[in-house]
């Protein structure tokens, strides 16, 4: 952040809810004196914050969820429609992290993944915001070519909540995506396998410094895998 002064009104309460709880140590220390407020997910959460020497703190739940719960099955059946899915298959969405990702090892196998499933795919805004991200969004509109089961949404996209609806499984890596999609009780595969700059292969901890490594290991509510390339 750093830049909130410069677009809240000084008398007005700034109030954070945070974008996604994902396995970054940034949720810990990506945070503006200017916040009035920060709504917390959960009890943990709020539990770890506080040992951080956070204050300012309030138990929402994650409010980004709610919809789950109040989503017509109108605008199910038109987001269908208009992706033209095979409602003989079931349907995959794919919600990779930019960095680290899961897309490198994991893309080669979806054009046989897609023969048999409906394949969405929803990447990160970074993916096509950031140039030297914009491989990722590339590789898949070029695959979304030429396998018609695939569909790339794009960048306009921003709404993730319609596409957990429509899904029967999510694969996804260190994204955020696999806590918002736990509430729907659907099967959740988590590729542990990711692509890491030179300079983290190289130096190793420097990486792992970056991510919440207890939560990590902590989560058993995934199927992970595992894909070794040579």
């Amino acid at each position: 952040m750093g830049q909130l002064n410069k677009i809240i009104l000084p008398e007005a309460i700034a109030v954070m809810v945070y974008h996604g709880i994902g396995l970054k140590q940034s949720y810990y220390t990506d945070i503006d004196d200017r916040i009035n407020l920060r709504a917390v997910e959960s009890l943990d959460r709020m539990n770890e914050l506080k040992g951080h020497g956070h204050k300012n703190l309030v138990l929402t739940g994650f409010t980004k969820l709610d919809r789950l719960h109040h989503f017509a099955n109108e605008s199910i059946n038109l987001i269908k429609n208009d992706l033209e899915l095979n409602l003989n298959k079931k349907t995959i969405l794919y919600a990779p992290s930019f960095y680290p990702t899961s897309i490198e090892k994991i893309s080669p196998y979806l054009s046989d993944l897609s023969q048999d499933h409906n394949f969405i795919i929803k990447l990160h805004a970074f993916s096509w915001e950031q140039k030297k991200y914009h491989y990722q969004n590339i590789l898949f509109i070029e695959l979304s070519k030429v396998c018609k089961n695939i569909h790339l949404l794009p960048n306009e996209v921003f709404d993730i909540i319609p596409y957990y609806m429509i899904s029967d499984i999510l694969i996804t890596d260190i994204s955020s995506t696999m806590f918002e999609y736990l509430p729907l009780d659907r099967p959740i595969i988590q590729a542990e396998c990711f692509s890491l700059k030179l300079k983290h292969r190289i130096f190793n901890q420097r990486f792992w410094r970056k991510m919440d490594i207890i939560r990590q290991e902590n989560i058993d509510f995934t199927y992970k895998i595992f894909i070794q390339i040579i």
